[in-house]
């Protein structure tokens, strides 16, 4: 599955950028076409996995999993959802993708597709 994109309007996050079946496929989000620089929330969904995942996000289009450093990482218990809100966490470009590993190097897919969903303005 592919990421969606939907423009919000009249909230603080402007954009919603969603993959319900997210692996170690690159999303990314075209920063010349979506003008965001702020994250505002982060959903992460492992209820379908029996294992820990880690949410990788870059600050770049075109990283290169298990080599490219990551700008934020966040663990998502097995069979678990977590939730992030922040006061602004400064990122354009964004791509993102899951790992079972927490490491840079780590660049194994989950078990099954994770949900993430990427609130932004």
């Amino acid at each position: 599955m592919s990421i969606t994109i939907q423009t919000i309007a009249g909230q603080k996050s402007t954009f919603k950028f969603e993959n319900l079946s997210t692996t170690t496929v690159i999303n990314a989000v075209n920063n010349s076409i979506y003008a965001f620089t702020t994250i505002d929330q982060i959903m992460i969904d492992n209820t379908a996995n029996t294992h820990d995942v880690w949410l990788k996000v870059y600050n770049t289009q075109t990283p290169s999993v298990g080599e490219s450093n990551t700008h934020l990482r966040i663990k998502c218990p097995a069979g678990a959802v977590q939730r992030l809100t922040t006061s602004g966490i400064v990122f354009s470009p964004l791509s993102f993708v899951v790992t079972k590993e927490g490491k840079i190097a780590g660049s194994t897919d989950p078990d099954n597709g994770v949900g993430v969903t990427i609130l932004a303005h």
